[in-house]
């Protein structure tokens, strides 16, 4: 009987070590994205930015934790963003001028006026068929489409343009024809969900988007690692990962049920809490805390969080404003997507 109380005390303290290491990772998403959001603040100051250059992170941060509801550096933002657009007015190209209008639009801004540069014309303008990249044409597209802003020729244009992109794998490639250099001829996570998240409007509702984004769901379910995350080259990433969540949140589709699993059971959001490191940023690659990675993250999350409540989709920004102006982009945005969609299926 004494053996078997030890053997016992013995597998119980077995069983609760391993439970104490594995809740050291296994933040839910709130506890998630209120340490992103913390991490971010800490590290992010606009008003220390050096006023006269663009700045990614500082862009894509802000976007972030506006979206999260997080708006106390907005204000300082906007002051730097006038500044570094009218100090690079001549020599912005499509990636700038969608990630500025997306931020500003996230922050409650104007996107036709960040330091004299009108960021909405200047994407209805672009030359999309010169672009050799997929990413600034996805985002291009989810800009248009945040508040249901008149664009129709170049609507069509652009998801006819990352449609052609696909890969025989399914996915989408950062590069939207192969150059045969072999690091283009399939197609990647990362930008895959990028583009995912850009024609998640029209699925559903267009025939041809609809066949494109199965396709493209099975190159994902294809790629889904051990931990229940992504990555590439086997190794996983906190980005990839974050990219994936937002899309399938987007999409609308439930990023836990069982297509989405990994063979041991795993999900998405069992993979990201293991990315947060003790300071409460996210980890990268390196094993350190980045900007990029934890604003990665808190789009993912917060993109979860908004699906599991029933929210507006991240990429719906109707509601980065209030009152009248928010009632009118809703609308807006409905009736001008019912019409897209019914005429051209």
């Amino acid at each position: 009987m004494k053996k078997l109380t030890k053997l016992t005390a013995l597998v119980l303290a077995l069983i609760l070590t391993l439970s104490l290491g594995m809740q050291a990772f296994a933040y839910t998403p709130a506890q998630m994205s209120s340490s992103l959001e913390k991490w971010l603040l800490k590290n992010v100051d606009p008003a220390g930015a050096p006023q006269d250059e663009l700045d990614i992170y500082l862009d894509w941060s802000v976007f972030a934790l506006s979206r999260a509801g997080e708006s106390s550096l907005n204000q300082a933002y906007g002051a730097y963003a006038e500044k570094a657009a009218a100090a690079n007015a001549d020599d912005m190209d499509l990636s700038d001028y969608t990630r500025l209008a997306l931020t500003a639009i996230a922050a409650g801004q104007n996107p036709r006026n960040i330091g004299g540069v009108n960021a909405l014309d200047e994407i209805k303008k672009a030359n999309f068929k010169a672009e050799a990249f997929t990413a600034p044409l996805a985002y291009a597209l989810i800009t248009l489409d945040s508040r249901g802003y008149l664009a129709i020729t170049q609507r069509l244009q652009l998801i006819n343009i990352l449609l052609d992109s696909q890969r025989d794998n399914g996915g989408f490639n950062y590069a939207l024809k192969d150059d045969g250099s072999g690091f283009t001829t399939d197609g990647e996570v990362d930008t895959t969900a990028i583009v995912l998240q850009a024609l998640a409007p029209y699925y559903r509702y267009n025939e041809k988007v609809t066949e494109a984004v199965k396709e493209a769901l099975v190159f994902i379910r294809s790629e889904i690692l051990p931990d229940g995350g992504y990555g590439f080259y086997g190794m996983g990433s906190a980005e990839s990962t974050a990219q994936v969540l937002a899309a399938l949140c987007e999409l609308k589709i439930n990023p836990l049920s069982a297509p989405y699993l990994s063979s041991q059971g795993k999900n998405m959001l069992d993979a990201l809490s293991t990315y947060i490191n003790a300071d409460g940023g996210g980890r990268s690659y390196d094993g350190s805390s980045n900007v990029m990675t934890s604003y990665q993250m808190l789009v993912g999350v917060n993109a979860y969080e908004r699906y599991e409540n029933s929210e507006r989709t991240f990429n719906n920004m109707t509601d980065a404003t209030s009152g009248m102006d928010m009632i009118i982009a809703t609308i807006g945005r409905i009736i001008f997507h019912g019409i897209f969609n019914s005429v051209f299926k």
